[in-house]
């Protein structure tokens, strides 16, 4: 009971934060036989750097707009082009439950797979959406759970509700100003280590892209100042976000939940 009131609170956090997630959905539709048109991905036409593919990303953030902020992931290139017979290698072992579950060897499997790593994705920018509220809302904790019980629980949901819905509709998205862009390995030498950095040419063959790296971007909200962190991808001269935290998320000991922003000073 504890773990369905703690999704349903991160539920409704990710409603009020973005608009409906049936728009987002609409992106992503599949035609009659079930691919995906050109003219409905959840990916974007892609970026020329990886610094767009992060600006992209938080410009969506800036207008609050979802579907903005998915298309600048890698999803369709990304299932089309992943090498399922490296991920087997790489972790031993092969589970249904992987995002990339199947090889995308027909219409229905490759449909499959894009739903999988958009829900991925989709998953981590609700996290991101919690600690955002749990930066901005007092006594918010993207972690616990509020029980409503007895006989006044009908006017502590209101109360609640009431509360949630005015402290959301206080946080100042629009206000986003970007500051700039931070090298990784100012944050950690450990980014420049060579055996970092054949981990994640190793990620990016996987991946089915050329490159993979981290990028670290500076915003402000008001005077509250943060730093982006994510991992993006780039497939020819395209570039696409491939996570929010990414490498250098893990260097500097991001919080799993955060994500990929973290708050300065």
């Amino acid at each position: 009971m504890r773990m369905l009131l703690s999704l349903l609170l991160l539920a409704a956090v990710l409603i009020s934060f973005v608009m409906p997630l049936s728009t987002a959905l609409a992106s992503c539709e599949l035609d009659s036989n079930g691919e995906s048109p050109a003219r409905a991905t959840c990916e974007g036409p892609g970026s020329s750097s990886a610094e767009e593919a992060a600006l992209l990303y938080l410009d969506g953030l800036k207008s609050m707009d979802l579907p903005k902020m998915l298309s600048a992931f890698a999803v369709e290139t990304y299932v089309d082009l992943y090498d399922f017979s490296a991920q087997l290698q790489t972790l031993g072992v092969y589970s249904p439950t992987m995002t990339i579950a199947y090889p995308s060897t027909n219409s229905l499997f490759r449909a499959i797979n894009i739903e999988s790593r958009r829900q991925d994705v989709m998953g981590r920018i609700k996290m991101q959406a919690a600690a955002f509220c749990a930066i901005y809302i007092s006594g918010f904790d993207a972690f616990a759970t509020i029980p409503f019980q007895g006989e006044n629980a009908i006017d502590s949901i209101r109360a609640f509700e009431g509360y949630l819905q005015i402290s959301l509709d206080g946080m100042a998205f629009n206000k986003l100003v970007f500051t700039g862009f931070v090298s990784p390995s100012l944050l950690s030498d450990l980014y420049s280590d060579e055996r970092l950095r054949q981990n994640m040419a190793q990620e990016a063959a996987r991946f089915g892209a050329d490159e993979l790296q981290s990028i670290v971007a500076g915003f402000s909200i008001d005077d509250q100042s943060f730093l982006f962190c994510c991992d993006a991808l780039r497939y020819g001269d395209k570039w696409y976000l491939e996570s929010l935290g990414g490498h250098i998320g893990q260097l500097i000991n991001l919080p799993v939940g955060s994500g990929g922003i973290m708050p300065t000073e």
